[in-house]
């Protein structure tokens, strides 16, 4: 979406040091992005490896792609965490609430 390529990775980790390093590189390549390097692209032409020869704009990669696909991730995760003995439920994954005063 910032008009640059993007990198792949190679999903090779195998090893949770592997993991932590690849997740580290991730938010490093996130902290090098900008709101500004983002703003405007809603009508930029992405290609998206997965579909070959199909073109989507910014706006739809970032609404129908991009954010289904984080949250399927993070889902998918605390459902493994879950299934393996970890106490982690719908309020930890909300978090923190902000209630109107006055209730």
């Amino acid at each position: 979406l910032t008009g640059e390529a993007s990198s792949t990775a190679s999903e090779t980790e195998k090893t949770i040091d592997e993991l932590k390093e690849r997740i580290e590189k991730t938010i490093n390549i996130l902290k090098r992005v900008d709101a500004a390097d983002i703003d405007g692209r809603e009508n930029a032409r992405l290609h998206i490896m997965y579909y070959p020869g199909k073109v989507i704009l910014g706006e739809n990669y970032a609404l129908q792609y991009v954010m289904p696909s984080f949250y399927y991730h993070i889902v998918m995760a605390l459902a493994i965490l879950r299934i393996n003995g970890v106490p982690f439920g719908n309020i930890d994954y909300l978090g923190e609430l902000s209630f109107a005063s006055g209730a």
